[in-house]
């Protein structure tokens, strides 16, 4: 069960991180925003009930501590590139059992496998005072660093947390 029980979800979350790439350089957090018919729908499958409130979709996949991290992602886009990795990080973990919810270890041991697939190109120890132009403008286009949207022309930089130097 474990596997199909991840391909299924590793599909919708492929999906849905594509449809929402254009948010990658875009600070939105998404605490309460609605994941998708598609979600609630493997969610009411795995459950067998016809729904699921919003606010427990996740923790059907995810324990409650991994689901509270997942939606403090910068945006839907992080989020579901998140939900790809720690399916991929739990599936490789020896210790996560058939029809277990995926736990914090996974998702945070996602997000270090997302940092270093980025670290070929950006010093990921480097803060936002120490970039030129130009570094600040292609981490931006690769969503290493983030626009929030102020009122008029008082756009902020926000450094995703994903990628935050440690």
């Amino acid at each position: 069960m474990h596997k199909i029980f991840n391909g299924e979800l590793y599909q919708v979350a492929d999906t849905e991180m594509h449809r929402q790439a254009r948010l990658c350089s875009v600070y939105q957090p998404c605490t309460s925003t609605y994941l998708g018919a598609a979600l609630n729908a493997l969610a009411c499958k795995t459950q067998a009930k016809s729904s699921v409130d919003e606010d427990k979709v996740l923790t059907t996949f995810f324990t409650a501590e991994a689901a509270a991290y997942l939606r403090a992602m910068p945006n839907l886009y992080w989020l579901w590139k998140a939900v790809t990795f720690a399916l991929v990080c739990s599936a490789e973990d020896d210790t996560q059992q058939a029809g277990q919810a995926i736990g914090l270890s996974s998702v945070k041991q996602a997000e270090q496998s997302m940092r270093a697939e980025v670290s070929y190109k950006f010093d990921l120890n480097k803060t936002v005072e120490q970039l030129t132009a130009a570094q600040l403008c292609s981490r931006a286009a690769h969503g290493l660093i983030l626009v929030k949207a102020g009122p008029g022309d008082n756009d902020e930089i926000v450094v995703n947390p994903i990628f935050a130097p440690q």
